[in-house]
């Protein structure tokens, strides 16, 4: 939650740096509208988007994530687990997990994407979720 927090709050210290320095008014090509006005609707978006992003990251809290050695991966909270498989494309970038996981064949879910970076992780399962995407779920995903 603190990377989206801050991610926010450098995104609106950039923006109104820029629109102070502008000198009263942000021309827009034949347009000029008034700073306090793009500042407000700058906060309004950026507030919306802040809760929309801590919204999801809370999401995750009680989510459980359990690698299997087939490739799929149970999701879910406990009582409402499902089985997914990562589709091709899951990206490693080394401070973050991206992948898209889709149900296995029979399961009723829809796709999911699912960001995770080593915080959302315990103690000692960064290592091993990046070593079972490159070594378990890309190759299984491939053959499907």
């Amino acid at each position: 939650m603190t990377s989206v927090l801050a991610a926010h709050v450098a995104a609106s210290l950039a923006f109104f740096h820029v629109l102070s320095s502008r000198g009263g008014a942000l021309t827009l090509g034949p347009v000029t509208l008034p700073v306090l006005a793009v500042e407000v609707t700058c906060f309004v978006l950026m507030s919306l988007s802040l809760i929309a992003g801590l919204r999801g990251e809370m999401g995750k809290l009680a989510t459980r994530l359990v690698l299997l050695d087939d490739g799929t991966v149970v999701l879910g909270t406990h009582g409402n687990e499902l089985l997914y498989r990562p589709e091709i494309g899951a990206v490693d970038f080394g401070w973050g997990v991206w992948m898209r996981l889709s149900p296995v064949p029979g399961v009723v879910g829809s796709t999911r994407g699912l960001m995770l970076v080593r915080p959302n992780l315990g103690p000692d399962c960064w290592r091993g979720l990046r070593t079972w995407l490159r070594h378990k779920a890309y190759r299984i995903s491939r053959d499907v």
